[in-house]
């Protein structure tokens, strides 16, 4: 909302500072509500504005003569009542009671570090034994307990120093609750926790004029980006989560788009592809080593999967007690062709594409696929030994640059864009053809591909 004394006599509709006033009001759909006499000379001198995209009705604003002022006052109702706060229970683990050595003794003395225990087992075997493990490895010392808080999101600049801070200053609020009332401002403990709230208060408003300062002097020369900013500063574009898709009709959804793609394709002649030249051929995959299995790790990033027995900072930490078991699960799949059926689940997040869209049309969404750490593992492997065998016989498009190092849609983008120029130079005209196929990834023949 908009209020306050703007001195420009608004029911004078010709003037020049009226129009320029209202279509500056139309630009950023606000709506002035305030209508007759607001000063004693004449003329509506005062405003009250709201936003025409609000769900809130507009005011009904009333104009009142109180004799204090030679301006009227404005009174008016809007409903500003806060949300009812959201309560989610979990369960998680409780890591600050973790031992990190009590662990490591426990796990030299599993399963996973004895080889006669699993040399013989497949890749469902040996997935099987390290989730069974590690999850019972955890549960004895640190078992999962059922959480209740209350949903609230951080801000972006609301960082680990932020959060350190806040820890701080509510144990110094214990503290002096213990040794007295608050209203004493005698008590040492008091004191301590008035001089940390006041220094805490400080750094969480600095914390953020530096973060959105930063943000927004970054993206100056991107306009499109920066109303982006701008919207999450005013709390514009937020979509609120819905309960009315569920797994199965997303499922059935994204089942049927990829057999309704199959289904127009199907009368569509052969696929023609050039055949790798003579003498290139990828006829198996070369053994992994411990050392390339704890290189690998380490260069994971820090996330996992709700499927992962645990996270991904506890894998790289005893990685190397763990590199012979993973060695010969990532062997085992590369020897057998096969990945194991517990690595292929998935957790699935749908993600809206766009803020503003039906939240009830499966169309809206675009789902996230959440692979467990040991499948990204195994895909990470895979990938190098495929790429190095593409790279060593020449095998990639010279203009690809998807999935290549030192190539990006940067360098994709460069390219189109030094062919148009050179083109134009030429005295040609340039044409851009822009092709989206639809489930492009899910729609691969594999038999082609193979």
């Amino acid at each position: 909302m908009l209020a306050g004394d703007v001195n420009i006599r608004l029911e004078r509709t010709a003037d020049p500072n009226a129009v320029e006033f209202f279509e500056l009001l139309g630009g950023y759909g606000l709506v002035q509500h305030v209508s007759g006499m607001t000063h004693d000379a004449g003329g509506t001198l005062d405003v009250v504005c709201n936003c025409t995209c609000d769900d809130l009705p507009s005011p009904v604003v009333g104009v009142i003569d109180t004799g204090l002022s030679d301006h009227r006052l404005l009174r008016w109702s809007s409903s500003l009542l806060r949300p009812q706060p959201t309560y989610v229970t979990s369960t998680r683990r409780p890591w600050k009671s973790f031992d990190r050595e009590i662990f490591e003794v426990d796990l030299l003395a599993s399963a996973l570090c004895d080889e006669q225990q699993w040399s013989a087992l497949d890749g469902d075997g040996l997935v099987k034994l390290y989730d069974d493990t590690i999850g019972a490895l955890l549960d004895r010392q640190i078992p999962f307990k059922s959480v209740t808080c209350r949903r609230r999101p951080s801000n972006e600049w609301y960082d680990d120093t932020c959060r350190s801070a806040k820890r701080h200053l509510r144990s110094l609020e214990r503290a002096a609750r213990r040794a007295g009332p608050l209203s004493d401002t005698t008590l040492p403990a008091v004191i301590a926790w008035r001089t940390e709230r006041r220094r805490y208060f400080d750094m969480v408003q600095q914390k953020r004029s530096e973060y959105w300062t930063a943000r927004i002097d970054s993206e100056r020369l991107q306009p499109h980006r920066l109303w982006k900013s701008f919207d999450r500063i005013l709390g514009r574009g937020q979509t609120q989560t819905v309960s009315d898709i569920d797994a199965s009709v997303l499922h059935r959804f994204f089942d049927d788009e990829v057999a309704g793609v199959r289904d127009a394709t199907a009368g569509a002649p052969p696929t023609q592809f050039i055949a790798a030249p003579v003498g290139c051929e990828l006829r198996c995959f070369q053994a992994v080593t411990p050392s390339d299995v704890v290189d690998m790790v380490q260069a994971l990033p820090d996330k996992q999967s709700s499927s992962d027995p645990q996270p991904t900072w506890l894998l790289k930490t005893y990685v190397r007690s763990l590199a012979p078991f993973l060695c010969r699960l990532v062997c085992w799949s590369l020897e057998n062709g096969c990945v194991p059926s517990r690595m292929k689940s998935a957790y699935i997040t749908p993600i809206l594409k766009k803020a503003g869209m039906d939240t009830t049309d499966p169309k809206s969404y675009r789902p996230i696929s959440n692979l467990s750490v040991l499948s990204k593992l195994l895909e990470r492997l895979l990938a190098k030994q495929l790429v190095a065998y593409l790279k060593d016989n020449d095998l990639l498009p010279d203009r690809q640059s998807a999935y290549r190092a030192h190539h990006s849609t940067e360098t994709a983008v460069l390219r189109v864009l030094s062919d148009m120029l050179l083109a134009l130079d030429s005295g040609n005209l340039a044409v851009l053809t822009l092709l989206d196929l639809s489930a492009a990834f899910d729609s691969v023949d594999h038999a082609t591909l193979l």
